[in-house]
């Protein structure tokens, strides 16, 4: 594959062990990225479906196209520097409850944009098996690093633990262990509450976006 698109000037990389888990991926991606030359980078889950806003409907979807693509993975690029260094695009569902406009904070998912630099400076990676995503967007909300979403575009999956990806890494019991490690690596802005889904329970996360970055906001001014 790497031959194939080397003439059209596209650089493919596989990861070096493949029993690397996930936060152990994004990890080797931004310092590979880093040491490509890459400034910023949008990682991509290998299920996405994306959507934008209807012209005529605004509070309904449609699938985005490729000139809507483009469009919106150029819009996060922009806005992503040094003292913005995460953002993306807010999920499908619940789409509707959300203004038009980038908005700060809230939560990033499936699509996760970096500058690369600050990242790898501010946050340790791989410290958590799963919802590595939610401990590096809290670690910089908590040094008053703010990201920025937009649900003008959206991203969403067909299905939930479909198989490939991640689903073989993940189960309830590790998911479970996060879910509590994520609140003891940020107390105060994770809370831990028990979902049933479908008869199979499991421990979710409820997380304070906002509290996050409030407080990192103070703590950089008591600093200046």
């Amino acid at each position: 594959l790497a031959r194939r698109w080397l003439d059209k000037g596209v650089q493919i990389s596989a990861q070096p062990d493949p029993d690397m888990r996930i936060a152990a991926k994004r990890a080797w991606m931004l310092k590979t990225a880093w040491q490509r030359g890459a400034e910023k980078v949008l990682m991509l889950d290998d299920d996405l479906f994306f959507y934008v806003r209807r012209e005529d409907k605004p509070d309904r979807l449609r699938d985005a196209n490729h000139s809507d693509i483009i469009r919106w993975f150029g819009e996060l690029e922009e806005r992503l520097t040094p003292e913005t260094p995460h953002g993306g695009y807010g999920p499908r569902q619940g789409n509707h409850n959300f203004p038009a406009g980038w908005l700060s904070p809230g939560r990033m998912m499936l699509a996760l944009g970096y500058h690369v630099p600050t990242v790898l400076k501010e946050a340790v990676l791989d410290r958590i098996g799963t919802r590595e995503d939610m401990d590096v967007a809290l670690q910089l909300l908590s040094k008053g690093l703010p990201n920025v979403i937009t649900h003008e575009m959206a991203v969403g999956q067909k299905t939930y633990a479909a198989p490939g990806g991640c689903t073989d890494e993940r189960t309830t019991a590790s998911s479970d262990a996060d879910a509590e490690l994520l609140a003891e690596l940020h107390p105060g802005l994770v809370r831990v509450v028990a979902k049933e889904y479908k008869g199979h329970p499991r421990k979710e996360v409820v997380v304070s976006w906002k509290r996050a970055l409030e407080a990192g906001l103070r703590a950089r001014a008591q600093r200046s």
